[in-house]
Formats: C-alpha cells, structure tokens, sequence
C-alpha cells in the first residue's frame, strides 16, 4: 500500500493525481484548476502527455495558499460549461467556498466535492459543516481521513452525503 505523510496537503496532492490518471486511462479529457500563489491552469485534455503536465503543475501547488478556494472557484467559472464535470479536493471547512461550487454548478456543471477531513490531522476544525452544506445543494461528497485507504475511500458510491 502507499504511505503518505500525514499531512493534508499530500493526501490532496495525491488524490488529485490519482483521479486525474485514473480517468485519463478512461480515455477521458482532465484539466486542473489549483493555486501556487496564483491561479494556474491546464485546460482539458487527454493521454499521458497530460497526466504529465498535471503532476508537474501538483508538484509545486502548496496549501498555504493565499487564494481562498470560493476565490478560485468563481474566478475560473468560465472554464466549466454545462455538463463538464468538477471535482474539488480540499481540506477547507468554511462553506464560503461550497457557496461558490453552488454558483458554478447552477450553470450546469456536475460538482463532487472530496473533503480531507482536517479533524483527523490534528486541527481543530472539522469538514461536517461543508459535508452537510455540500448534501443541501446536491453535490455528492466523499469524506478522506488521515490513514484511510484513498482506493477504498474513493471507490464508495456517494449520494448527497450519504453512501448509496
């Protein structure tokens, strides 16, 4: 099995590159949204050319961030049109940001949100308050804690919070 260090900022890293591998041998096109203390993007496309580009890009991405994810979601909203589907990994747990994924996905994208549950690290914040603002606005949501196996954790069918 793969050990990560049991920090947030890896577990997101390491999901990223692992759901953009896994749906670009599905053939499918992937791009990435994220922050290094800017804005840095890589539009959709497909094969391992651009699995390369996206660990390249994870490679420098950093979670002390300046950029607040809601921030990030609403300035970059253009990229995702109706029926692209997003999904956002985060340890974040102000709701400001499931607010801005609502936005988005009113203009007709599919949103799912995987939430690294920073409680489990050693904060004292906890992600419940996102998972139940995410199930209010029907965004399917997985909940990633430290030491859990990514592959079961993703492999879960989520409905609205709950699993199916």
């Amino acid at each position: 099995p793969l050990y990560l260090e049991p920090e947030t900022e890896e577990y997101g890293v390491t999901i990223a590159a692992s759901l953009a591998a896994h749906f670009l041998q599905q053939g499918r096109e992937v791009g990435l949204v994220t922050t290094a203390h800017r804005p840095l993007i890589i539009p959709a496309d497909r094969g391992g050319r651009q699995l390369m580009k996206i660990l390249r890009t994870l490679a420098v991405v950093r979670a002390e961030d300046s950029l607040p994810l809601a921030q990030l979601l609403l300035g970059q909203s253009t990229l995702f049109g109706r029926g692209d589907s997003l999904i956002v990994v985060t340890p974040a747990t102000n709701e400001s940001w499931v607010a801005a994924l609502h936005e988005v996905q009113a203009r007709g994208s599919r949103a799912t949100a995987i939430l690294i549950e920073p409680h489990t690290f050693g904060s004292t914040r906890s992600a419940l308050l996102a998972v139940g603002a995410l199930a209010a606005i029907n965004v399917p949501s997985y909940l990633v804690k430290r030491d859990d196996s990514l592959e079961l954790v993703l492999s879960r069918e989520m409905v609205y919070g709950r699993l199916r």
